[in-house]
């Protein structure tokens, strides 16, 4: 097996439910909003990666709950990135935000189910899944965090 000519890294990305209210992050000047995560250091296991990044950039303290799925992006030119997504339990920090934020993050903003609709969410092979979910489960279910792998999501590219 070959490996992409520019390299790959793993990203991991953590759905944190609080106070019925989901946690998502708006980074880098993009238009849409991605759950809080980041890049994998080398050395380090998934779930560390998950807890160390909640608390850089949004000073949560987070326990990770289960697996939810994985998703590879592809650039044209090859770069593959991993995306793991994980269920985290909210225990301390701040549930209000305020600039100025850490690192490279431009926003931070907790959401309640009505309007998870209505949001831009990247990556979208993992956003419908969720959605979808939402409709066929119980908001007591999302907030109890009692909710089924999504297992492998499939290939996506630049949107």
């Amino acid at each position: 097996m070959s490996t992409p000519k520019q390299g790959f890294k793993v990203r991991v990305g953590v759905v944190v439910v609080v106070e019925k209210q989901l946690l998502l992050v708006r980074q880098n000047g993009r238009p849409f909003w991605v759950l809080p995560g980041g890049t994998l250091e080398p050395g380090e296991g998934l779930a560390d990666c998950a807890i160390r990044e909640l608390k850089e950039e949004i000073d949560w303290d987070i326990s990770v709950t289960q697996l939810l799925g994985v998703a590879d992006f592809i650039t044209p030119s090859g770069k593959q990135t991993v995306d793991v997504f994980f269920m985290g339990h909210y225990h301390r920090g701040p549930l209000r935000f305020t600039p100025p934020y850490p690192e490279n993050i431009d926003e931070i903003a907790l959401f309640p189910p009505d309007c998870w609709g209505e949001l831009n969410v990247q990556p979208q092979v993992f956003w419908q899944q969720w959605q979808q979910r939402t409709v066929a489960t119980p908001q007591s279910a999302l907030v109890n965090e009692k909710t089924s792998t999504l297992g492998y999501l499939g290939v996506y590219g630049p949107q």
